[in-house]
Parts: C-alpha cells; structure tokens; sequence
C-alpha cells in the first residue's frame, strides 16, 4: 500500500531525541471516501495504520512489515473534511532479528484517535 503523495503527504517532521514527530496533510478528495462512507467520509482504520507505517519507514529509512500488533486502540474517527492535518508521535527501538518495537500516538484536531503498540520486521 503506497498512500504517501496520493492519500496523504507529509507536511512536517522532528525529532526529539527518541521521540518522532510527522504531521500529515490529508487529501479528502481521495477515492477511497467515496466508499468509506458515502456522504460521511471517514478515515478507514487500515490507510491510518498503513500511513503509520509508511511515516515510520520514511523517518527512519528502512522498509518495513508489521509483524504483530501488540495493542490497537481507534479512539475517535478521523473526519477528513474536518482534520486536514494528523499528527503521529512515535517511538521505534531496534531489536534482535530484525525486529522493531514501536509505540505510536495519532491526533486529529485535539483528540488523540489512536494507541498502537506493534513490532515491524524488516523487508
């Protein structure tokens, strides 16, 4: 899934020691809306998890697969006619084999809208 430059593109990123910071503009004239949902648009939590991971592969210059999600908490919709911008704070230390372990934080608007703790290996 390639959703960076057609779905999304990002606008910003930091970083803060071990802490990351990307914040994504939103396309809401993007296809997949018409479908999710037909005069209601939401973000789809699979694009947000796949836009997760293409931010972390980004910030850190590696390809990557999630392995395991560990927690995956949606806590609020994403509404692209509202939230034009996401912000996604996270934190990704290597580990044996080729693995990650990531903690990551996404916000719309004030609301944090996702938890995710997840291991990503490399491709």
């Amino acid at each position: 899934m390639i959703l960076e430059g057609n779905f999304f593109r990002v606008v910003e990123s930091s970083r803060d020691r071990d802490l990351w910071r990307v914040v994504v503009e939103l396309n809401p004239e993007h296809e997949i809306y018409r479908g999710h949902f037909p005069g209601q648009p939401v973000m789809p939590g699979v694009c947000t998890l796949g836009m997760v991971k293409e931010c972390v592969e980004e910030m850190i210059g590696k390809k990557l697969l999630l392995k395991t999600i560990r927690e995956c908490k949606f806590l609020a919709s994403i509404l692209p006619q509202e939230h034009r911008t996401v912000e996604i704070e996270f934190s990704i230390e290597p580990v044996p084999a080729a693995l990650w372990q990531l903690k990551c934080k996404a916000f719309a608007g004030d609301a944090c809208v996702l938890k995710l703790k997840a291991e990503l290996i490399e491709r």
